[in-house]
């Protein structure tokens, strides 16, 4: 009935037959004027692949590295922005200029690139920045490309990177590699923790976790006196297994929250460092030691980082189901007495190694290390001078004053 009755009235009725013909002819000058614009953007989205980089990610890090280098860069852009670059092969920062803010237009491999630098507000209402990558190709095969030649994160053969964790793992800097060898501590504590770790980095020992459902994971605490040498155990492992140190301080985490995100991020395989774990807290990590009753509330708003990071959110993040697939943790403090029971118990520590002050064979390693097996023979008065136990850091201060001429060093000492 409704077509019978439009029928009639275009057939009889003149003003009803003009309207409806206007209507039409005015949407089809519409669709004609925007035409373009939906056929332009039609095109563009066929013939383009855009992605999105936030600078809380390793890829950030090494697109920007790639745009420093490249001739755009360095010749023809005139939006720039001051930042530091750090040179493995120089071992030490350099001012650099990278693009600015805004959209650059760059090629790679012969394609048309835009890239956009943005600055964002993200959630913990810190400033942050994007980039918006578009390549102008139908060739998909362009972005497998430049990942691997760009974006992917190469194995360095002489070096070990080192990040830290505010907000995201950020890189700070690159090391040089640490042989075993460089590293004189007391018995085989060396030979042990290398064993260890080389039996729990094998493929069948992590088939032999899965197969029994227990978390692929291992943690370890290095305890002793200052300047024994645990950090630089640390750097040892991870020169000898190829690993990236992540270090979390805990004193800047300000949440039970923030600090299982940190752990949830991680990569596979990474080396997680809690230094002076035992000083890294403003709250007590024993609960055997009372809290001073006439502390002063603080007001809301105005606590502390460190009253807001528990020792349960601290034992919860390291066993609960932020374990990443084959996290090493390692643990330093130089009083083990501090330590609460819970945080060291099997399961979340499964290697506890004491690090000692250097005895006389330990001293006597650390001198042929700096000055070799001759002068080592001929130091026989030197060791006899010394009052054991001494620190490998005050024995490393000592040949550092002297690191070419053990001779004089002897004469001091026996003078």
């Amino acid at each position: 009935m409704i077509i019978e009755w439009f029928k009639d009235q275009l057939q009889n009725n003149d003003i009803f037959t003009g309207v409806v013909g206007g209507s039409l002819f005015a949407s089809f000058l519409y669709m004609c004027k925007n035409m373009g614009s939906y056929l332009y953007a039609w095109v563009i989205r066929r013939s383009s692949i855009v992605f999105t980089v936030a600078n809380n990610t390793e890829a950030f890090d090494n697109i920007l590295s790639w745009l420093i280098h490249i001739d755009y860069t360095k010749q023809k852009c005139r939006n720039m922005k001051i930042t530091e670059e750090y040179s493995e092969a120089e071992e030490c920062s350099h001012w650099v200029t990278a693009p600015g803010q805004g959209t650059h237009y760059c090629f790679y491999k012969g394609k048309l690139v835009s890239i956009d630098r943005l600055e964002v507000e993200d959630k913990m209402n810190q400033d942050s920045e994007k980039l918006t990558i578009k390549f102008f190709t139908f060739d998909r095969s362009v972005i497998d490309s430049f990942i691997s030649d760009v974006i992917q994160i190469r194995d360095c053969k002489d070096y070990i990177r080192i990040y830290m964790y505010s907000n995201w793992w950020e890189l700070m800097t690159s090391k040089v590699k640490r042989d075993i060898n460089t590293i004189a501590l007391k018995d085989d504590t060396c030979e042990r923790l290398v064993e260890d770790l080389d039996n729990f980095l094998r493929p069948e020992t992590r088939q032999w976790y899965l197969d029994r459902a227990i978390p692929y994971k291992r943690g370890y605490l290095f305890y002793g006196p200052p300047g024994t040498g645990k950090t630089s155990m640390i750097t040892v492992l991870a020169s000898k297994f190829h690993l990236d140190i992540r270090i979390i301080n805990l004193a800047t985490i300000d949440s039970d929250n923030v600090l299982l995100r940190a752990l949830l991020k991680l990569p596979p395989k990474s080396l997680v460092m809690f230094e002076d774990i035992d000083v890294a807290l403003d709250i007590s990590m024993n609960r055997n030691i009372e809290e001073p009753t006439n502390a002063s509330p603080v007001p809301p708003g105005q606590q502390t980082k460190a009253n807001r990071l528990t020792l349960g959110g601290l034992l919860n993040a390291i066993d609960g189901v932020a374990s990443s697939e084959g996290r090493i943790l390692v643990m330093t403090t130089n009083n083990i007495q501090a330590l609460d029971k819970a945080l060291i118990r099997s399961g979340r520590i499964d290697v506890q190694i004491e690090f000692e002050c250097a005895d006389r064979a330990t001293t006597h390693r650390l001198f042929t290390q700096f000055y070799g097996d001759v002068a080592a023979e001929n130091a026989g008065s030197f060791f006899d001078s010394l009052t054991y136990p001494v620190a490998q850091s005050d024995l490393q201060a000592m040949f550092m004053m002297n690191p070419h001429n053990p001779e004089r060093l002897l004469e001091e000492e026996q003078g």
